[in-house]
Protein backbone atom coordinates (compact mmCIF):
# COMPACT_ATOMS: atom_id res chain seq x y z
CA UNK A 1 0.00 0.00 0.00
CA UNK A 2 2.08 2.84 -1.31
CA UNK A 3 -0.34 5.33 0.25
CA UNK A 4 0.95 4.28 3.66
CA UNK A 5 4.59 4.13 2.53
CA UNK A 6 7.10 3.19 -0.11
CA UNK A 7 10.31 1.09 -0.12
CA UNK A 8 13.34 1.53 -2.37
CA UNK A 9 15.61 -1.09 -3.95
CA UNK A 10 17.84 -1.13 -0.92
CA UNK A 11 14.94 -1.99 1.35
CA UNK A 12 14.59 1.54 2.86
CA UNK A 13 10.92 2.10 3.84
CA UNK A 14 9.54 5.65 3.86
CA UNK A 15 6.35 6.20 5.86
CA UNK A 16 3.91 8.47 4.10
CA UNK A 17 0.53 8.21 5.79
CA UNK A 18 -0.78 6.47 8.87
CA UNK A 19 -1.96 2.96 8.21
CA UNK A 20 -0.88 -0.68 7.73
CA UNK A 21 1.00 -2.17 4.83
CA UNK A 22 3.34 -5.08 3.92
CA UNK A 23 6.86 -4.88 2.65
CA UNK A 24 7.72 -7.79 0.34
CA UNK A 25 11.25 -8.97 -0.56
CA UNK A 26 12.43 -11.63 -3.08
CA UNK A 27 15.92 -13.25 -2.99
CA UNK A 28 17.90 -14.01 -6.15
CA UNK A 29 17.08 -17.68 -5.74
CA UNK A 30 13.42 -16.81 -5.67
CA UNK A 31 12.85 -17.05 -1.99
CA UNK A 32 10.28 -14.49 -0.80
CA UNK A 33 9.65 -12.82 2.51
CA UNK A 34 7.07 -10.42 3.94
CA UNK A 35 7.13 -7.93 6.78
CA UNK A 36 4.17 -5.95 8.13
CA UNK A 37 4.56 -2.23 8.80
CA UNK A 38 2.24 -0.01 10.86
CA UNK A 39 2.72 3.69 10.34
CA UNK A 40 1.63 6.08 13.12
CA UNK A 41 2.03 9.97 13.60
CA UNK A 42 1.58 12.83 16.09
CA UNK A 43 -0.76 15.54 14.63
CA UNK A 44 0.74 19.00 14.47
CA UNK A 45 -0.83 22.28 13.31
CA UNK A 46 0.51 22.93 9.90
CA UNK A 47 -2.04 25.25 8.26
CA UNK A 48 -4.90 27.55 9.26
CA UNK A 49 -7.89 28.31 7.06
CA UNK A 50 -9.87 31.53 7.71
CA UNK A 51 -13.45 31.83 6.50
CA UNK A 52 -14.04 34.03 4.63
CA UNK A 53 -10.65 34.14 2.96
CA UNK A 54 -11.37 37.57 1.42
CA UNK A 55 -14.25 39.97 1.88
CA UNK A 56 -15.43 43.48 0.90
CA UNK A 57 -17.63 45.34 3.36
CA UNK A 58 -18.79 48.95 3.88
CA UNK A 59 -17.67 51.34 6.55
CA UNK A 60 -19.56 50.71 9.76
CA UNK A 61 -20.42 47.11 8.85
CA UNK A 62 -19.20 44.05 10.76
CA UNK A 63 -17.99 40.66 9.53
CA UNK A 64 -17.52 37.43 11.48
CA UNK A 65 -14.41 35.35 10.76
CA UNK A 66 -13.83 31.68 11.73
CA UNK A 67 -10.47 29.92 11.90
CA UNK A 68 -9.89 26.18 11.43
CA UNK A 69 -6.58 24.37 12.08
CA UNK A 70 -5.31 21.50 9.93
CA UNK A 71 -2.46 19.06 10.67
CA UNK A 72 0.41 17.96 8.52
CA UNK A 73 -1.82 15.52 6.79
CA UNK A 74 -4.43 18.15 6.00
CA UNK A 75 -6.81 16.84 8.55
CA UNK A 76 -8.98 19.26 10.47
CA UNK A 77 -8.01 19.60 14.09
CA UNK A 78 -11.35 20.38 15.82
CA UNK A 79 -9.73 20.46 19.16
CA UNK A 80 -7.78 23.58 18.25
CA UNK A 81 -10.07 26.47 19.22
CA UNK A 82 -7.69 29.00 20.66
CA UNK A 83 -6.56 31.42 17.99
CA UNK A 84 -4.97 34.80 18.41
CA UNK A 85 -6.79 37.36 16.26
CA UNK A 86 -5.56 40.74 15.08
CA UNK A 87 -5.98 43.37 12.34
CA UNK A 88 -2.97 44.53 10.39
CA UNK A 89 -4.42 48.06 10.14
CA UNK A 90 -6.50 49.06 13.12
CA UNK A 91 -7.34 52.40 11.47
CA UNK A 92 -9.28 50.55 8.80
CA UNK A 93 -10.85 48.06 11.22
CA UNK A 94 -10.53 46.14 14.45
CA UNK A 95 -11.38 42.66 15.74
CA UNK A 96 -13.77 42.14 18.62
CA UNK A 97 -11.74 39.53 20.52
CA UNK A 98 -8.10 38.53 20.52
CA UNK A 99 -8.67 34.83 21.20
CA UNK A 100 -11.16 32.16 20.25
CA UNK A 101 -12.21 30.29 17.19
CA UNK A 102 -14.22 33.24 15.87
CA UNK A 103 -13.95 37.00 15.92
CA UNK A 104 -15.99 39.91 14.63
CA UNK A 105 -14.31 42.52 12.49
CA UNK A 106 -15.66 46.11 12.62
CA UNK A 107 -14.97 48.28 9.58
CA UNK A 108 -13.98 51.78 10.64
CA UNK A 109 -12.65 53.53 7.58
CA UNK A 110 -12.29 52.87 3.89
CA UNK A 111 -9.10 51.01 3.05
CA UNK A 112 -7.50 47.54 3.09
CA UNK A 113 -6.38 45.42 6.03
CA UNK A 114 -5.66 41.80 6.90
CA UNK A 115 -7.45 39.82 9.58
CA UNK A 116 -4.81 37.51 11.11
CA UNK A 117 -5.41 34.25 12.97
CA UNK A 118 -2.48 32.46 14.73
CA UNK A 119 -2.07 29.32 16.81
CA UNK A 120 0.88 27.03 17.62
CA UNK A 121 3.21 29.36 15.76
CA UNK A 122 1.21 29.01 12.53
CA UNK A 123 -0.77 31.93 11.05
CA UNK A 124 -2.89 32.88 8.08
CA UNK A 125 -4.62 36.00 6.87
CA UNK A 126 -7.89 37.05 5.27
CA UNK A 127 -7.92 40.11 3.02
CA UNK A 128 -10.50 42.71 4.04
CA UNK A 129 -11.46 45.58 1.75
CA UNK A 130 -13.42 48.29 3.56
CA UNK A 131 -15.45 50.21 1.04
CA UNK A 132 -16.45 53.85 1.54
CA UNK A 133 -20.13 54.11 2.41
CA UNK A 134 -22.51 56.76 1.03
CA UNK A 135 -24.59 58.89 3.35
CA UNK A 136 -27.63 60.42 1.65
CA UNK A 137 -29.26 63.48 3.21
CA UNK A 138 -31.94 65.97 2.13
CA UNK A 139 -30.25 69.33 2.56
CA UNK A 140 -32.99 71.71 1.41
CA UNK A 141 -36.62 71.66 0.30
CA UNK A 142 -37.79 74.44 -2.00
CA UNK A 143 -41.16 75.03 -3.68
CA UNK A 144 -40.82 76.68 -7.09
CA UNK A 145 -37.09 77.47 -6.75
CA UNK A 146 -37.05 79.37 -10.05
CA UNK A 147 -39.97 81.53 -8.98
CA UNK A 148 -38.95 82.98 -5.66
CA UNK A 149 -39.39 79.85 -3.53
CA UNK A 150 -43.08 80.33 -2.78
CA UNK A 151 -45.93 77.82 -2.72
CA UNK A 152 -48.68 79.39 -4.84
CA UNK A 153 -52.42 79.05 -4.36
CA UNK A 154 -54.92 77.65 -6.85
CA UNK A 155 -52.34 76.02 -9.11
CA UNK A 156 -49.87 73.18 -9.32
CA UNK A 157 -46.40 73.77 -7.90
CA UNK A 158 -42.93 72.41 -8.52
CA UNK A 159 -41.42 70.99 -5.33
CA UNK A 160 -37.65 70.54 -5.36
CA UNK A 161 -35.08 69.18 -2.92
CA UNK A 162 -31.30 69.15 -2.81
CA UNK A 163 -30.02 65.61 -2.16
CA UNK A 164 -26.40 65.34 -1.04
CA UNK A 165 -24.08 62.38 -0.51
CA UNK A 166 -22.16 63.25 2.65
CA UNK A 167 -20.41 59.88 2.70
CA UNK A 168 -17.06 58.91 1.21
CA UNK A 169 -18.55 56.29 -1.09
CA UNK A 170 -20.59 56.63 -4.27
CA UNK A 171 -24.27 55.73 -4.12
CA UNK A 172 -25.84 53.65 -6.83
CA UNK A 173 -29.44 54.17 -8.02
CA UNK A 174 -32.07 55.03 -5.43
CA UNK A 175 -35.52 56.60 -5.15
CA UNK A 176 -36.52 59.93 -3.59
CA UNK A 177 -40.09 60.34 -2.36
CA UNK A 178 -42.02 63.60 -1.93
CA UNK A 179 -45.12 63.86 0.23
CA UNK A 180 -47.22 66.82 1.33
CA UNK A 181 -50.23 67.78 3.37
CA UNK A 182 -51.41 66.93 6.85
CA UNK A 183 -52.16 63.39 5.69
CA UNK A 184 -48.68 63.00 4.20
CA UNK A 185 -49.95 61.88 0.81
CA UNK A 186 -47.27 60.79 -1.63
CA UNK A 187 -46.80 63.28 -4.45
CA UNK A 188 -44.35 61.21 -6.48
CA UNK A 189 -41.10 59.26 -6.47
CA UNK A 190 -38.07 60.22 -8.53
CA UNK A 191 -35.44 57.71 -9.61
CA UNK A 192 -31.88 58.94 -9.17
CA UNK A 193 -29.30 57.13 -11.27
CA UNK A 194 -26.52 57.52 -8.70
CA UNK A 195 -24.74 60.17 -6.65
CA UNK A 196 -20.98 60.38 -6.21
CA UNK A 197 -19.40 60.98 -2.82
CA UNK A 198 -19.52 64.66 -1.85
CA UNK A 199 -21.83 65.58 -4.72
CA UNK A 200 -25.36 66.98 -4.57
CA UNK A 201 -28.21 67.30 -7.04
CA UNK A 202 -31.62 68.93 -7.28
CA UNK A 203 -34.61 66.62 -7.63
CA UNK A 204 -38.07 67.97 -8.45
CA UNK A 205 -41.66 66.79 -8.75
CA UNK A 206 -44.86 68.49 -9.90
CA UNK A 207 -47.41 68.76 -7.12
CA UNK A 208 -50.79 68.94 -8.86
CA UNK A 209 -52.77 69.61 -5.69
CA UNK A 210 -54.40 73.06 -5.63
CA UNK A 211 -54.65 74.78 -2.27
CA UNK A 212 -56.13 78.02 -0.98
CA UNK A 213 -53.97 80.93 0.12
CA UNK A 214 -53.11 80.87 3.80
CA UNK A 215 -53.02 77.08 4.18
CA UNK A 216 -49.97 75.65 5.96
CA UNK A 217 -48.59 72.64 4.09
CA UNK A 218 -46.09 70.15 5.59
CA UNK A 219 -43.69 68.85 2.94
CA UNK A 220 -41.46 65.81 3.48
CA UNK A 221 -38.70 64.45 1.26
CA UNK A 222 -37.07 61.03 1.81
CA UNK A 223 -33.82 60.05 0.09
CA UNK A 224 -33.43 56.30 -0.53
CA UNK A 225 -37.03 55.83 0.56
CA UNK A 226 -36.95 52.17 -0.49
CA UNK A 227 -33.76 51.41 1.48
CA UNK A 228 -31.72 50.30 -1.51
CA UNK A 229 -28.43 51.84 -0.38
CA UNK A 230 -26.31 50.69 2.57
CA UNK A 231 -25.41 53.98 4.20
CA UNK A 232 -23.12 55.23 6.90
CA UNK A 233 -26.15 56.67 8.70
CA UNK A 234 -29.59 55.27 7.99
CA UNK A 235 -31.42 57.74 10.24
CA UNK A 236 -30.81 61.02 8.40
CA UNK A 237 -32.48 60.39 5.04
CA UNK A 238 -35.60 62.47 5.63
CA UNK A 239 -36.17 66.20 5.91
CA UNK A 240 -39.36 68.20 6.34
CA UNK A 241 -40.54 71.77 6.13
CA UNK A 242 -43.77 73.73 6.38
CA UNK A 243 -44.79 76.22 3.71
CA UNK A 244 -47.60 78.75 3.79
CA UNK A 245 -49.56 78.97 0.55
CA UNK A 246 -49.58 82.46 -0.94
CA UNK A 247 -51.66 84.05 -3.66
CA UNK A 248 -49.72 85.01 -6.77
CA UNK A 249 -51.24 88.43 -7.26
CA UNK A 250 -49.32 89.03 -10.47
CA UNK A 251 -51.65 86.59 -12.21
CA UNK A 252 -55.14 87.56 -13.28
CA UNK A 253 -57.74 87.04 -10.58
CA UNK A 254 -59.61 84.61 -12.81
CA UNK A 255 -56.84 82.06 -12.15
CA UNK A 256 -57.98 82.10 -8.52
CA UNK A 257 -61.63 81.77 -9.53
CA UNK A 258 -62.33 85.43 -8.80
CA UNK A 259 -63.67 87.92 -11.41
CA UNK A 260 -61.03 90.37 -12.59
CA UNK A 261 -63.63 93.12 -12.87
CA UNK A 262 -67.25 93.04 -11.74
CA UNK A 263 -70.32 94.32 -13.53
CA UNK A 264 -71.60 97.57 -12.07
CA UNK A 265 -74.35 98.34 -14.54
CA UNK A 266 -76.00 97.06 -17.70
CA UNK A 267 -78.81 99.02 -19.29
CA UNK A 268 -80.31 100.17 -22.58
CA UNK A 269 -81.76 103.57 -23.44
CA UNK A 270 -81.21 106.65 -25.61
CA UNK A 271 -78.22 108.48 -24.26
CA UNK A 272 -74.45 108.47 -23.96
CA UNK A 273 -71.44 108.12 -21.65
CA UNK A 274 -68.86 110.81 -20.97
CA UNK A 275 -65.83 110.81 -18.73
CA UNK A 276 -62.85 112.89 -17.67
CA UNK A 277 -59.83 112.67 -15.38
CA UNK A 278 -60.03 116.43 -14.88
CA UNK A 279 -56.82 117.90 -13.60
CA UNK A 280 -56.04 114.95 -11.36
CA UNK A 281 -52.38 114.15 -10.82
CA UNK A 282 -50.32 111.41 -9.29
CA UNK A 283 -49.78 112.49 -5.71
CA UNK A 284 -48.58 110.89 -2.48
CA UNK A 285 -50.79 111.75 0.46
CA UNK A 286 -49.25 111.61 3.89
CA UNK A 287 -51.64 111.25 6.84
CA UNK A 288 -54.10 114.19 7.08
CA UNK A 289 -52.97 115.58 3.69
CA UNK A 290 -55.51 116.46 1.00
CA UNK A 291 -55.65 116.95 -2.74
CA UNK A 292 -58.37 118.58 -4.85
CA UNK A 293 -59.32 117.79 -8.44
CA UNK A 294 -61.61 119.66 -10.79
CA UNK A 295 -63.70 117.89 -13.43
CA UNK A 296 -65.33 119.65 -16.40
CA UNK A 297 -68.25 117.65 -17.76
CA UNK A 298 -70.50 118.57 -20.71
CA UNK A 299 -73.98 117.06 -20.74
CA UNK A 300 -76.62 118.05 -23.31
CA UNK A 301 -79.33 120.36 -22.05
CA UNK A 302 -82.38 118.40 -21.06
CA UNK A 303 -80.44 115.17 -20.54
CA UNK A 304 -80.95 113.19 -17.33
CA UNK A 305 -77.98 111.87 -15.40
CA UNK A 306 -78.60 108.20 -14.76
CA UNK A 307 -75.27 107.29 -13.16
CA UNK A 308 -72.27 109.29 -12.00
CA UNK A 309 -69.29 107.42 -10.62
CA UNK A 310 -66.08 108.83 -9.18
CA UNK A 311 -63.17 106.41 -9.35
CA UNK A 312 -60.09 106.90 -7.17
CA UNK A 313 -57.10 104.75 -8.13
CA UNK A 314 -54.41 104.29 -5.47
CA UNK A 315 -51.59 102.20 -4.09
CA UNK A 316 -49.91 101.92 -0.72
CA UNK A 317 -46.67 103.91 -0.62
CA UNK A 318 -43.39 102.06 -0.16
CA UNK A 319 -42.54 104.67 2.46
CA UNK A 320 -45.50 104.04 4.74
CA UNK A 321 -44.69 103.44 8.39
CA UNK A 322 -47.56 100.95 8.46
CA UNK A 323 -48.71 99.34 5.23
CA UNK A 324 -52.37 98.79 4.48
CA UNK A 325 -55.40 99.72 2.39
CA UNK A 326 -56.13 103.36 1.71
CA UNK A 327 -58.30 105.15 4.28
CA UNK A 328 -59.76 108.07 2.36
CA UNK A 329 -62.47 110.62 2.91
CA UNK A 330 -63.86 112.11 -0.30
CA UNK A 331 -65.83 115.32 -0.54
CA UNK A 332 -67.45 115.69 -3.94
CA UNK A 333 -69.22 119.00 -4.54
CA UNK A 334 -70.14 119.22 -0.89
CA UNK A 335 -71.13 115.56 -0.53
CA UNK A 336 -68.93 113.71 1.94
CA UNK A 337 -68.02 110.02 1.64
CA UNK A 338 -66.12 108.32 4.46
CA UNK A 339 -66.27 104.95 2.75
CA UNK A 340 -66.46 104.07 -0.94
CA UNK A 341 -69.57 102.61 -2.50
CA UNK A 342 -67.37 99.76 -3.69
CA UNK A 343 -63.73 98.95 -3.04
CA UNK A 344 -61.48 96.63 -5.01
CA UNK A 345 -57.93 95.70 -4.02
CA UNK A 346 -55.12 93.48 -5.14
CA UNK A 347 -51.50 92.92 -4.17
CA UNK A 348 -48.45 90.89 -5.08
CA UNK A 349 -49.39 88.48 -2.30
CA UNK A 350 -45.93 87.45 -1.12
CA UNK A 351 -42.38 88.56 -0.45
CA UNK A 352 -41.06 92.10 -0.46
CA UNK A 353 -43.03 95.09 -1.76
CA UNK A 354 -46.24 93.24 -1.06
CA UNK A 355 -48.28 96.41 -0.72
CA UNK A 356 -51.95 96.77 -1.62
CA UNK A 357 -53.29 98.61 -4.65
CA UNK A 358 -56.88 99.48 -5.27
CA UNK A 359 -59.81 101.12 -6.96
CA UNK A 360 -62.36 102.95 -4.83
CA UNK A 361 -65.69 103.78 -6.47
CA UNK A 362 -68.05 106.47 -5.16
CA UNK A 363 -71.65 106.91 -6.26
CA UNK A 364 -71.91 110.67 -6.90
CA UNK A 365 -75.06 110.51 -9.03
CA UNK A 366 -76.98 112.83 -6.71
CA UNK A 367 -74.22 115.43 -6.95
CA UNK A 368 -74.04 115.64 -10.76
CA UNK A 369 -76.91 117.48 -12.43
CA UNK A 370 -75.58 118.60 -15.80
CA UNK A 371 -72.82 120.47 -17.55
CA UNK A 372 -70.41 122.08 -15.14
CA UNK A 373 -67.22 121.89 -13.12
CA UNK A 374 -67.21 119.46 -10.22
CA UNK A 375 -64.59 119.19 -7.52
CA UNK A 376 -63.39 116.29 -5.42
CA UNK A 377 -61.25 116.77 -2.32
CA UNK A 378 -59.57 113.63 -1.00
CA UNK A 379 -58.07 113.41 2.47
CA UNK A 380 -55.84 110.63 3.80
CA UNK A 381 -57.46 109.64 7.11
CA UNK A 382 -54.83 107.04 8.01
CA UNK A 383 -52.48 107.76 10.89
CA UNK A 384 -49.37 105.89 9.72
CA UNK A 385 -49.99 105.03 6.08
CA UNK A 386 -49.02 107.08 3.04
CA UNK A 387 -51.28 106.53 0.04
CA UNK A 388 -50.31 107.33 -3.54
CA UNK A 389 -53.20 108.43 -5.75
CA UNK A 390 -52.52 107.69 -9.40
CA UNK A 391 -55.51 109.82 -10.39
CA UNK A 392 -59.31 110.01 -10.47
CA UNK A 393 -61.92 109.49 -13.14
CA UNK A 394 -65.43 110.95 -13.26
CA UNK A 395 -67.77 108.80 -15.36
CA UNK A 396 -71.27 110.01 -16.22
CA UNK A 397 -74.05 108.08 -17.95
CA UNK A 398 -76.95 110.23 -19.15
CA UNK A 399 -80.25 109.67 -20.91
CA UNK A 400 -81.19 111.94 -23.80
CA UNK A 401 -84.01 111.44 -26.26
CA UNK A 402 -81.96 113.20 -28.91
CA UNK A 403 -79.34 110.48 -28.83
CA UNK A 404 -79.60 107.10 -30.49
CA UNK A 405 -80.28 104.05 -28.38
CA UNK A 406 -77.30 102.57 -26.62
CA UNK A 407 -76.78 99.39 -24.61
CA UNK A 408 -73.86 99.47 -22.25
CA UNK A 409 -71.95 97.43 -19.68
CA UNK A 410 -69.78 99.07 -17.03
CA UNK A 411 -67.30 96.88 -15.15
CA UNK A 412 -64.96 97.98 -12.39
CA UNK A 413 -62.32 96.50 -10.13
CA UNK A 414 -58.60 96.17 -9.56
CA UNK A 415 -56.52 93.34 -10.96
CA UNK A 416 -52.75 93.66 -10.64
CA UNK A 417 -50.97 92.10 -13.62
CA UNK A 418 -47.29 91.45 -14.18
CA UNK A 419 -45.80 88.81 -16.46
CA UNK A 420 -42.60 87.85 -14.69
CA UNK A 421 -40.78 84.54 -15.09
CA UNK A 422 -39.04 85.17 -11.75
CA UNK A 423 -42.41 84.52 -10.11
CA UNK A 424 -43.81 81.87 -12.48
CA UNK A 425 -46.15 84.27 -14.27
CA UNK A 426 -46.36 83.90 -18.03
CA UNK A 427 -48.04 86.45 -20.34
CA UNK A 428 -50.84 83.92 -20.76
CA UNK A 429 -51.48 84.14 -17.00
CA UNK A 430 -51.06 87.90 -16.55
CA UNK A 431 -54.52 88.54 -17.99
CA UNK A 432 -57.55 90.29 -16.57
CA UNK A 433 -60.61 88.89 -18.26
CA UNK A 434 -64.08 90.38 -18.70
CA UNK A 435 -66.70 88.32 -20.50
CA UNK A 436 -70.04 89.85 -21.46
CA UNK A 437 -72.38 86.91 -21.94
CA UNK A 438 -75.54 88.85 -22.81
CA UNK A 439 -77.05 88.43 -26.27
CA UNK A 440 -76.58 91.47 -28.50
CA UNK A 441 -78.39 92.34 -31.72
CA UNK A 442 -75.41 93.41 -33.84
CA UNK A 443 -77.46 94.56 -36.85
CA UNK A 444 -76.87 98.27 -37.61
CA UNK A 445 -74.81 98.62 -34.46
CA UNK A 446 -71.57 100.30 -33.61
CA UNK A 447 -69.48 99.23 -30.64
CA UNK A 448 -67.17 101.31 -28.50
CA UNK A 449 -64.81 99.92 -25.86
CA UNK A 450 -63.40 102.13 -23.09
CA UNK A 451 -60.71 100.56 -20.92
CA UNK A 452 -58.91 102.07 -17.95
CA UNK A 453 -55.55 100.98 -16.54
CA UNK A 454 -53.85 102.47 -13.50
CA UNK A 455 -50.08 102.69 -13.98
CA UNK A 456 -48.84 100.65 -16.95
CA UNK A 457 -47.25 103.52 -18.89
CA UNK A 458 -44.81 101.33 -20.84
CA UNK A 459 -44.68 98.78 -23.67
CA UNK A 460 -46.18 95.41 -22.91
CA UNK A 461 -49.74 96.50 -22.14
CA UNK A 462 -51.92 94.77 -24.74
CA UNK A 463 -55.68 94.88 -25.25
CA UNK A 464 -57.71 92.07 -26.76
CA UNK A 465 -61.36 92.13 -27.81
CA UNK A 466 -62.63 88.79 -29.06
CA UNK A 467 -59.02 87.81 -29.86
CA UNK A 468 -58.32 90.96 -31.87
CA UNK A 469 -55.15 92.24 -30.21
CA UNK A 470 -53.80 95.78 -30.02
CA UNK A 471 -50.29 96.01 -28.62
CA UNK A 472 -48.84 98.59 -26.23
CA UNK A 473 -52.19 100.27 -25.67
CA UNK A 474 -51.93 101.90 -22.24
CA UNK A 475 -48.68 103.84 -22.54
CA UNK A 476 -49.82 107.46 -22.40
CA UNK A 477 -51.29 108.68 -19.11
CA UNK A 478 -54.13 111.18 -19.11
CA UNK A 479 -52.72 114.59 -18.24
CA UNK A 480 -50.56 114.55 -15.12
CA UNK A 481 -52.19 111.41 -13.77
CA UNK A 482 -50.97 107.85 -14.05
CA UNK A 483 -54.29 106.72 -15.47
CA UNK A 484 -54.25 105.30 -18.98
CA UNK A 485 -57.52 105.28 -20.94
CA UNK A 486 -58.09 103.64 -24.29
CA UNK A 487 -61.27 104.50 -26.17
CA UNK A 488 -61.74 102.73 -29.48
CA UNK A 489 -64.28 101.33 -31.90
CA UNK A 490 -64.65 97.55 -31.79
CA UNK A 491 -67.58 97.38 -34.20
CA UNK A 492 -65.80 95.05 -36.60
CA UNK A 493 -65.25 92.47 -33.85
CA UNK A 494 -68.56 92.67 -31.99
CA UNK A 495 -70.25 89.27 -31.54
CA UNK A 496 -73.89 88.38 -30.80
CA UNK A 497 -72.82 86.97 -27.40
CA UNK A 498 -69.82 86.11 -25.23
CA UNK A 499 -67.81 89.22 -26.03
CA UNK A 500 -64.44 88.95 -24.29
CA UNK A 501 -62.18 91.79 -23.17
CA UNK A 502 -58.66 90.92 -22.05
CA UNK A 503 -56.10 93.17 -20.42
CA UNK A 504 -52.75 91.54 -21.11
CA UNK A 505 -49.41 92.29 -19.49
CA UNK A 506 -46.54 90.94 -21.56
CA UNK A 507 -43.63 92.23 -19.49
CA UNK A 508 -44.20 95.60 -17.81
CA UNK A 509 -43.34 96.61 -14.27
CA UNK A 510 -46.98 95.97 -13.45
CA UNK A 511 -50.35 97.45 -14.29
CA UNK A 512 -53.78 97.51 -12.66
CA UNK A 513 -56.76 96.65 -14.86
CA UNK A 514 -59.50 98.90 -13.49
CA UNK A 515 -62.44 99.43 -15.87
CA UNK A 516 -63.90 98.04 -19.06
CA UNK A 517 -66.95 99.74 -20.57
CA UNK A 518 -68.65 98.42 -23.69
CA UNK A 519 -71.14 100.70 -25.46
CA UNK A 520 -73.22 99.30 -28.31
CA UNK A 521 -75.17 101.94 -30.18
CA UNK A 522 -77.84 101.85 -32.86
CA UNK A 523 -76.63 103.77 -35.91
CA UNK A 524 -79.44 105.80 -37.52
CA UNK A 525 -77.56 108.32 -39.64
CA UNK A 526 -79.79 109.86 -42.35
CA UNK A 527 -78.81 111.65 -45.61
CA UNK A 528 -77.86 115.31 -45.47
CA UNK A 529 -80.09 117.90 -47.21
CA UNK A 530 -77.99 117.57 -50.38
CA UNK A 531 -78.48 113.80 -50.44
CA UNK A 532 -75.01 112.85 -49.13
CA UNK A 533 -75.07 109.86 -46.73
CA UNK A 534 -72.28 110.13 -44.13
CA UNK A 535 -70.27 106.99 -43.44
CA UNK A 536 -68.02 105.60 -40.69
CA UNK A 537 -64.96 104.43 -42.62
CA UNK A 538 -62.99 103.03 -39.66
CA UNK A 539 -65.86 101.64 -37.58
CA UNK A 540 -65.17 103.83 -34.55
CA UNK A 541 -68.74 105.10 -34.30
CA UNK A 542 -67.79 108.54 -35.69
CA UNK A 543 -68.88 109.46 -39.22
CA UNK A 544 -65.80 111.31 -40.50
CA UNK A 545 -66.69 110.60 -44.16
CA UNK A 546 -69.37 113.28 -44.09
CA UNK A 547 -69.92 113.43 -47.85
CA UNK A 548 -70.05 109.64 -48.12
CA UNK A 549 -67.49 109.35 -50.93
CA UNK A 550 -65.67 106.46 -49.25
CA UNK A 551 -62.68 108.40 -47.89
CA UNK A 552 -61.78 111.12 -45.44
CA UNK A 553 -60.75 114.38 -47.12
CA UNK A 554 -61.05 118.14 -46.87
CA UNK A 555 -64.46 118.11 -48.56
CA UNK A 556 -65.76 116.33 -45.44
CA UNK A 557 -64.67 119.28 -43.29
CA UNK A 558 -66.42 121.73 -45.64
CA UNK A 559 -69.57 119.61 -45.73
CA UNK A 560 -69.63 119.28 -41.95
CA UNK A 561 -69.19 123.02 -41.46
CA UNK A 562 -71.92 123.75 -44.01
CA UNK A 563 -74.50 121.50 -42.35
CA UNK A 564 -73.31 121.72 -38.74
CA UNK A 565 -76.53 123.21 -37.37
CA UNK A 566 -78.69 120.81 -39.37
CA UNK A 567 -76.62 117.86 -38.15
CA UNK A 568 -77.01 119.04 -34.53
CA UNK A 569 -80.79 119.11 -34.98
CA UNK A 570 -81.31 115.95 -37.03
CA UNK A 571 -78.45 113.48 -36.70
CA UNK A 572 -77.34 111.38 -33.70
CA UNK A 573 -75.00 113.70 -31.84
CA UNK A 574 -72.65 110.89 -30.82
CA UNK A 575 -71.96 110.10 -34.49
CA UNK A 576 -70.54 113.59 -35.16
CA UNK A 577 -69.27 114.64 -31.73
CA UNK A 578 -65.63 114.41 -32.80
CA UNK A 579 -64.27 116.15 -29.69
CA UNK A 580 -66.43 114.08 -27.31
CA UNK A 581 -67.94 117.03 -25.42
CA UNK A 582 -71.54 115.85 -25.81
CA UNK A 583 -72.64 118.44 -28.39
CA UNK A 584 -72.05 119.58 -31.98
CA UNK A 585 -70.05 122.79 -32.21
CA UNK A 586 -67.21 124.45 -34.08
CA UNK A 587 -64.64 122.53 -32.04
CA UNK A 588 -65.87 119.40 -33.80
CA UNK A 589 -65.02 121.07 -37.15
CA UNK A 590 -61.51 121.75 -35.89
CA UNK A 591 -61.16 118.20 -34.55
CA UNK A 592 -62.26 116.70 -37.88
CA UNK A 593 -59.84 118.95 -39.76
CA UNK A 594 -56.96 117.87 -37.49
CA UNK A 595 -57.81 114.21 -38.02
CA UNK A 596 -57.86 114.56 -41.80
Amino acid sequence: NETVGTVDANGLFTAKYPGFTFVNATAPNGVKGTASVTVTYTPEVTTIVIDPAEVSIYEGDTQEFTATAYDQLGKEMPGITDFAWSSSNTTVGTVSSSTGKTTVFTALKAGDTMVIAMTAGVSNTSAVHVLPRPDLVVEEIMPNPDCGGYLFANESNEICAVIKNNGSGDALSFNVSFSAGLDGLLIDKVRVGGLAAGEDMEVCVNDTATRPAGETVPISVFADCDDEISELNETNNENSTEETVVNNGYKGKSFAGVPSLVLLEHDKFNGSIVYTVGNSTKVELEPANTTTTGFDIAIPEGATVRTARLYVYWYDSWYSAVHGDADLEVTFNGHSFTTPSASYTDSKGFGSYNYPKGTYAYDVTSAVSGTGTYTATIENKATNTNTVLTGQLLLVVYEDANETEMEYWITEGCDLLKADSNYCVSPAEAIANVTITDTIDVTNKSARLITVVAQGNEPGTDLSFNEQVWEDVWQTPEGSSKINIDDRSVTSWLKPSDNVVDFRDTGTKGMQASNAILVVRTTMVIPLPDGSLPADPDGDGLYEDVNGNGRKDFDDVVKFFTYMEWIADNEPISCFDFNGNGRIDFDDVVKLFEEI
